[in-house]
């Protein structure tokens, strides 16, 4: 399977990048299927279980993964049946629903998916000679790494221009931290923003949970910021440095001052060394509002729109999860390839 989505892609993962995903967290529930022609892979599926909090229950939902058939076996029956093969599998593992992103919404709605277009992608220039020489290097045509060379040094410019209102609340109640944060005191945020929004969809933030995707990523390196107000942790960010791009990859907060703290320090931790900050998540998550018009405060814009996908396993019994104004989505939700 990953010799088939290498040669594909052109991408280099190693099969220890993949056993870290569907092997290191609850591998008993993982899902992964392949279909074969005389003795080939031609088309491959996989279902990571990840843990969803809703509301005040807990319940194991399916992340589709890994969904790829070779152009020429597309129109036939293939796919759909690998799909409903894996989806059995999900069943019979305890998953309530599955979930995901993807560009493939045609194959996706054959599939029994409801679609949403609501999860974006913002950017914003970091160091401008570290941004010019990652355009300039791009494998295409040299039109176009010269297009967006000056793309970047335009809107570099306008974002250095831009004034930064920071006046919110008394700064001498704040404490900003760097490090890694126990769970408790995420746990006990969420549970206060859960009080306020009863239907939020959120993952299950537990330290095994951190564990996998951020303490011991095997390629990635998360460095975690917060902010406190007294004993309370009002906000915190996890912030992924990878080839010379800075991911925001969650940033939530229970007020504007904190998230005001988070995004000023990453900026100036990573500036020199940055070309690139971005941030992913979902436009209609309630947590998120203030952080999509701080973002764009601070000069980020966007530059794409991604497509949720949703498919229920279960005789209707999570009706809110068709509401996306329940779903905290954000870059922890991917497996940090594409952020």
């Amino acid at each position: 399977m990953v010799d088939f989505h290498n040669s594909y892609y052109g991408t280099k993962r190693r099969p220890e990048d993949w056993l870290w995903e569907y092997i290191t967290y609850n591998p008993d529930k993982a899902v992964a299927v392949f279909a074969t022609d005389s003795g080939k892979i031609i088309a491959t599926q996989g279902m990571l279980p990840i843990y969803l909090v809703i509301g005040t229950k807990t319940v194991l939902a399916g992340k589709s993964e890994s969904t790829l058939l070779l152009p020429t076996y597309r129109g036939t029956q293939i796919m759909q049946n690998l799909y409903e093969y894996a989806v059995g599998h999900c069943i019979n593992n305890g998953m309530q629903f599955i979930w995901g992103f993807t560009g493939a919404l045609t194959a996706f709605k054959k599939f029994g998916f409801t679609t949403y277009p609501d999860i974006q992608m913002m950017t914003r220039p970091g160091n401008i000679w570290i941004g010019i020489h990652k355009r300039l290097t791009r494998k295409t045509s040299i039109l176009n790494r010269i297009g967006s060379a000056g793309k970047f040094v335009l809107r570099y410019f306008v974002v250095k221009r831009r004034k930064i209102d920071s006046q919110y609340y008394n700064k001498e109640k704040y404490e900003l931290r760097r490090g890694i944060c126990d769970s408790f005191p995420i746990k006990e945020m969420y549970r206060r923003l859960s009080i306020k929004h009863k239907n939020l969809i959120m993952i299950k933030y537990d330290y095994r949970y951190l564990q996998w995707r951020v303490f011991e990523h095997p390629f990635i390196k998360y460095d975690i910021y917060q902010v406190l107000c007294g004993h309370e942790l009002k906000a915190y960010a996890i912030v992924a440095f990878y080839e010379g791009i800075v991911s925001v990859s969650d940033l939530t907060s229970e007020d504007k001052y904190s998230s005001f703290l988070l995004l000023d320090a990453i900026l100036k931790d990573y500036g020199k060394k940055a070309g690139e900050f971005r941030f992913l998540g979902n436009t209609k998550d309630v947590l998120a509002q203030d952080v999509f018009k701080q973002l764009c405060q601070f000069g980020f814009s966007v530059i794409g729109n991604w497509n949720f996908v949703l498919r229920d396993l279960t005789e209707g019994d999570n009706g809110q999860i068709y509401n996306m104004h329940n779903w905290h989505i954000n870059g922890l939700w991917t497996e940090g390839y594409s952020m």
